[in-house]
This record gives C-alpha cells, structure tokens and sequence, in this order.
C-alpha cells in the first residue's frame, strides 16, 4: 500500500519541530557567563584627592574594594575592583568598576584582585586567587584573556568623575 506524501513529511516535520524547540530552550536556559552574577545594587564614593583615590590617581592603576566604609556603600557580589585605565579608552574620565566577583567561578567564591605584574597580553590586568582566570583591565572592558579558559567579561559598573569625586553605582 502507498503512502502518501502528507503521511510522510507531517511526521518528519513534526520530528523537526520539536527538535528546533528543544535545542531553543536547552539554549536559553543556561545563562550566559556574563549574566550569572546577579544584579545587586552598587553605591561607592572615592574622594579623589584623599590617598584611596591618589592610589588610582595614575593610568593603569587599580584598587580592590571589599570592605564597606560607611553603612551606606554597597559593593555588589563580590567587592569593587576600581581602575585607571588608558587615558582616552575608558569612559568616566579613565576610570572604570567591576565587580571583584569572578564570573567563571560564581556562585562560588573567586575573588579578582589586581595584578603588581600585569599579564603578558596587557598593560593591567587581574587575576581570580580561585580558578587562574585573567581580566584585561587596560581598555576599560574587563575581558577574561587566558586562551585555556572560558570567555567571560566581568561585571562593568559605571564610574563617573564628578568635582573631586569618582562616584561608582547607580
């Protein structure tokens, strides 16, 4: 008995659909690493003048920030890690903030503290003290760089200079 080309193609086609849906949402569901860290509130004032903000006064500098101050600072996941990137590539008059949470070892602790000795491929980077991971710091993107590792970006705050202020948060 033949079968006719409907019998044939709305089971393949229907085979075909479901397949589509299950790749879509096996995509979806796992978040980018980008986006794993989630979205808690940052609020941090640096006196530019006092010897915190002299520290980062010069480009490729950085601070790491994971004690709050004042009852008032909010450091997002995993403490601020503050730059002075290359003067004329980092918005916010030089200056950039990232979360010092490392994205590739979330929800875990790995903190990113600044390098003395930047690495190879850059003129600032930061290392995570848990998986290895290393962030260029120098262009104000905070990309991890290590070829043996996952991509990954950390967390970018905004940073802006105001008077004599670097004013980080929201």
């Amino acid at each position: 008995m033949a079968r006719s080309k409907s019998d044939v193609l709305y089971p393949l086609l229907h085979s075909l659909t479901a397949l589509v849906i299950a790749v879509t949402f096996s995509s979806c569901s796992h978040p980018s690493i980008q986006d794993r860290l989630p979205d808690l509130p940052v609020s941090y004032t640096i006196d530019l003048m006092s010897a915190e903000g002299r520290s980062i006064a010069s480009p490729q500098t950085a601070i790491l920030i994971i004690t709050p101050r004042h009852q008032s600072d909010l450091l997002g996941v995993g403490g601020l890690l503050v730059c002075h990137g290359l003067p004329g590539e980092v918005e916010g008059g030089g200056y950039a903030a990232y979360d010092a949470q490392c994205p590739l070892c979330y929800p875990t602790a790995g903190g990113v503290r600044p390098d003395h000795a930047p690495a190879m491929e850059t003129l600032m980077s930061a290392t995570c003290d848990k998986c290895g991971a290393v962030y260029d710091l120098s262009l104000g993107v905070g990309q991890q760089i290590r070829k043996d590792l996952p991509a990954a970006v950390l967390k970018r705050y905004p940073a802006m200079v105001r008077g004599r202020d670097l004013i980080i948060g929201y």
